[in-house]
């Protein structure tokens, strides 16, 4: 019987996390960075290892331990690409009408889709000071 509970309890874990057998297929998380041109993936790439040490096999997707400001966001700057987390910020202004979630919590997946939306709308001058135009 205790072994019928335990397989019981541990389908239930399994199906609640949404593991499943090989035939999911996963979407990896840089998928929107596809899109790109090959110079903008360089500069994707370069932005993500010199903002927040990431690359596409190690993301990196920026701390949420960080203190709240009176309005409940993180101050600052967050995530793979290090977009700012403040109202008329380049996230708030390009990212959040189309992925509707603040930064700070956007997967690494709605990150890749944020930058390129900011990318496409507001060219790489966010990022000016990475060093990695040229």
């Amino acid at each position: 019987m205790r072994r019928l509970a335990a397989a019981l309890v541990f389908a239930v874990v399994i199906s609640a996390s949404g593991i499943s057998g090989a035939s999911q297929n996963r979407v990896p998380w840089y998928e929107p960075l596809t899109a790109l041109s090959h110079s903008d993936r360089v500069f994707a790439d370069c932005v993500m290892l010199g903002e927040s040490r990431s690359t596409e096999t190690h993301p990196n997707p920026g701390t949420r331990a960080a203190p709240f400001d009176a309005n409940g966001n993180i101050p600052g700057y967050s995530g793979l690409f290090q977009m700012a987390n403040y109202v008329g910020g380049v996230w708030d202004s390009y990212a959040m009408p189309t992925i509707h979630v603040v930064i700070w919590r956007a997967t690494p997946y709605q990150q890749a889709e944020g930058f390129v939306l900011v990318l496409r709308k507001d060219g790489r001058g966010p990022w000016r000071g990475d060093g990695c135009f040229g």
